[in-house]
């Protein structure tokens, strides 16, 4: 019986683009950077509106 094997797939070709130059061409600016406080509120207000009742 012949052993079934899977076919390869390349993610691209020979590379004309490394994924930090695609990375760079999407994100060209950094975020600003927050405070500790800021990031506590925004993980609390995500939570309170995916838990807030209908």
């Amino acid at each position: 019986m012949a052993s079934k094997t899977r076919p390869v797939s390349k993610a691209s070709k020979a590379g004309r683009y490394s994924s930090e130059d695609i990375h760079r061409a999407l994100f060209p600016a950094a975020p600003r950077r927050r405070s500790v406080e800021e990031l506590k509120e925004g993980i609390r207000t995500h939570i309170r509106k995916r838990h807030a009742r209908r």
